[in-house]
């Protein structure tokens, strides 16, 4: 009686052994850090390098030795900035007292308008208190500005849409007025344009005011 017991228990602790000995054990994917920095080990014990990897719904790069990146990066001919806590930057951001542009890929925007309001550079930087280079002033604080005036001389800088006629066009598709210099209208069918010569005249007419030159 006693050995049949004795023989038992050898067979469990021997399945048991068994058992724990085919089981493939998963770890917690986590963050790990060292002396060289941060780097992410998979639940396979593997961990990302030169690459991107997206964790709790933020983008993170890992260099080529598996290390959280930070700062600015150039990847397949795309420029990036990734913050001190290593996530990556979208939209606007102030950097080194400078803004740029990111968009939704975090990819740094370049030579364009953003929002039709504001236009950054060949380097990325916003353009403030000058002439952008299809013609458009841009105040201080980087806004686009119809009929601003300049500091030379105190004259008003018109856009290369002014014709030196009304001072403002009505679009008869759309019925929203702007002044005739806002870049807004640079594509507008002239089957649609429409002269209008005071804010009253535009108002009476049906017109809505333009959301970007704000007449």
């Amino acid at each position: 009686m006693k050995g049949n017991m004795i023989m038992k228990r050898f067979i469990a602790s021997l399945l048991i052994v068994l058992v724990l000995s085919s089981v493939s054990f998963a770890y917690a994917a986590s963050w790990q850090q060292d002396a060289n920095g941060w780097w992410y080990k998979e639940n396979n014990g593997s961990y990302p390098a030169a690459a991107w990897k997206k964790i709790s719904n933020v983008w993170y790069y890992f260099d080529t030795s598996g290390y959280m990146a930070t700062g600015w990066r150039t990847l397949s001919g795309q420029t990036y900035h990734l913050n001190a806590s290593g996530a990556m930057d979208t939209g606007w951001k102030s950097i080194d007292g400078y803004w740029y542009y990111f968009n939704k890929n975090g990819q740094l925007v370049r030579n364009s308008w953003i929002d039709n309001a504001y236009y950054v550079g060949s380097d990325g930087v916003m353009l403030t208190n000058t002439i952008t280079p299809d013609g458009y002033y841009v105040g201080s604080d980087g806004k686009y500005v119809p009929r601003a005036v300049t500091s030379s001389g105190g004259g008003y800088y018109y856009g290369s849409g002014y014709t030196g006629t009304a001072n403002y066009v009505g679009n008869l598709n759309s019925m929203i007025f702007h002044y005739v210099d806002c870049r807004t209208t640079r594509n507008m069918s002239s089957n649609n344009k429409v002269d209008l010569w005071t804010r009253e005249e535009a108002i009476s007419n049906g017109f809505q005011p333009c959301g970007v030159c704000h007449p």
